[in-house]
């Protein structure tokens, strides 16, 4: 879920895995000013510490990733955005126990089509240093190429936003099918 108000973005999203592996809850803000937004998020995955309890934020026990983010987006070059995003407390932590701080660089293109309601992107995301998209074995490293489609379904006079996300780690050569569904205040016809 979505929410927008003149920049001020709250978001809530939830995942599940269809083998029940994986579990998540995400909470974030982020605020938009012109070109520029940006935000912290929380992701909580549950599945992480069997005992863990949703407001443990204890460093070394908590299972919520906080994370940050800028993202530039300008209307000179419409179509593309770049974004940097660190990890400031996590189970993202070094062998010796030190928070890791993983670092992504993302530099992505978006394609409208005729539809207006159809996006396609496309996005190459680096890592610039040890962290867990490299298994803290290198310094950088291509973490993720993530290719989308968006798109929706209007009924009545709503309009409910899809995606459908291949995001591949060629690192862990991990790829991930990610499909989305986006209740959002904005999106009445």
């Amino acid at each position: 879920m979505k929410f927008d108000y003149k920049g001020l973005n709250v978001l809530a999203n939830g995942s599940h895995a269809t083998n029940g592996f994986h579990r998540e809850v995400d909470l974030g803000v982020n605020y938009t000013w012109k070109w520029f937004t940006l935000g912290v998020s929380d992701y909580y995955f549950p599945v992480r510490a069997r005992k863990d309890h949703c407001f443990n934020y204890r460093p070394k026990q908590t299972a919520h990733d906080i994370e940050t983010l800028f993202n530039f987006s300008a209307s000179v070059i419409p179509l593309w955005w770049f974004q940097m995003s660190t990890y400031v407390m996590a189970l993202d932590r070094t062998a010796n126990g030190k928070q890791a701080f993983s670092t992504s660089l993302e530099l992505g293109c978006r394609h409208s089509s005729n539809e207006k309601d159809h996006l396609l992107s496309l996005a190459l995301c680096v890592s610039s240093n040890r962290n867990m998209y490299n298994h803290y074995e290198k310094n950088f490293c291509f973490a993720n190429v993530v290719l989308s489609f968006e798109s929706g379904i209007a009924f009545r006079n709503f309009f409910l936003p899809i995606s459908v996300s291949l995001v591949f780690n060629p690192y862990t050569q991990k790829p991930t099918f990610v499909l989305s569904v986006i209740l959002d205040t904005h999106n009445q016809k």
